[in-house]
């Protein structure tokens, strides 16, 4: 849709396909965008950061990696329980 403004989003979209926030890295939970990402280059396939390197291209996870990994999985078992609180708190109204 094409306003006086330049182009608009349908309701409820905030950006464009492409345009999305990346997460962390699930490998080592760094930003992939940033100097935070630890991972090296996988020498097979030359990508950073895909778990499957680690499973099938011999890459081993340093203790950094290792890390990252349960501090991520910890943020997400947090937030995890906080939804599950505001969800309790909004069925109760």
């Amino acid at each position: 849709m094409r306003s006086v403004f330049g182009w608009s989003l349908p309701p409820g979209c905030r950006t464009l396909p492409g345009e999305e926030p990346v997460g962390p890295c699930e490998t080592c939970g760094g930003d992939p965008e940033g100097d935070s990402c630890v991972c090296p280059e996988c020498h097979v396939c030359h990508l950073v950061g895909n778990t499957v390197c680690y499973d099938d291209h011999g890459l081993v996870y340093s203790a950094e990696q290792l890390a990252g990994q349960a501090r991520l999985a910890e943020e997400y078992r947090l937030q995890s329980e906080a939804d599950a609180i505001e969800a309790e708190t909004h069925y109760d109204l």
